[in-house]
């Protein structure tokens, strides 16, 4: 301590009254007051999400998928056709996209941006786009099940897209939040 005992003043405990001035003449200047508290605080418009080259994955992801929906209060149309698209990319990257049977994870970002919803599916697969040319039925003919997935995703999706980057598959999905309808839609409950 200096010299005359404790800090602030001549031995004596404490350096303030209750009027905020110093023990000895000087004032200190008014505290601020605290920062206010958020209210609410928004939910983040992205969610990220590794998930592995196992198909039983797609139904984890679903269900993260339904929660972001829900969360944002987007209808709920969006959630339903974004996991049929992403479980046929998703699907395709598993079945077909690696060489081995070892651990790969896919990694999978869903964000709004503005009134769009982007979904982007990265994997370290063998170079190809899982979106690739597909047959569109013929008037009149039934959809197999199987090889029509890649049509499906260009119905339910506004836009797609796929490059390869840093040896790595990206593919892009696009939908707009508007054209799935304007009110959240509750799921069906029975009557």
């Amino acid at each position: 301590p200096p010299p005359g005992g404790a800090w602030g003043g001549g031995g004596r405990a404490g350096g303030v009254d209750a009027g905020g001035r110093r023990r000895g003449g000087g004032v200190y200047p008014p505290r601020a007051p605290p920062p206010p508290v958020a209210a609410a605080v928004a939910p983040p418009d992205r969610m990220e999400v590794s998930v592995a080259n196992d198909l039983a994955e797609i139904a984890r992801l679903a269900g993260l998928v339904e929660d972001f929906v829900a969360i944002h209060q987007l209808p709920a149309r969006l959630a339903f056709d974004l996991n049929l698209c992403l479980d046929e990319v998703i699907g395709n990257i598993v079945s077909y996209g690696y060489d081995d049977h070892d651990h790969h994870d896919i990694r999978v970002v869903v964000r709004r941006d503005q009134d769009v919803l982007v979904s982007e599916i990265t994997d370290d697969g063998r170079e190809g786009n899982p979106l690739g040319p597909s047959a569109e039925p013929e008037d009149g003919e039934d959809m197999v099940l199987g090889g029509q997935g890649v049509f499906l995703v260009q119905e339910f999706m506004d836009r797609t897209a796929y490059r390869r980057e840093g040896g790595r598959n990206v593919v892009t999905l696009y939908k707009d939040i508007a054209a799935s309808g304007s009110e959240r839609e509750e799921p069906n409950r029975p009557v």
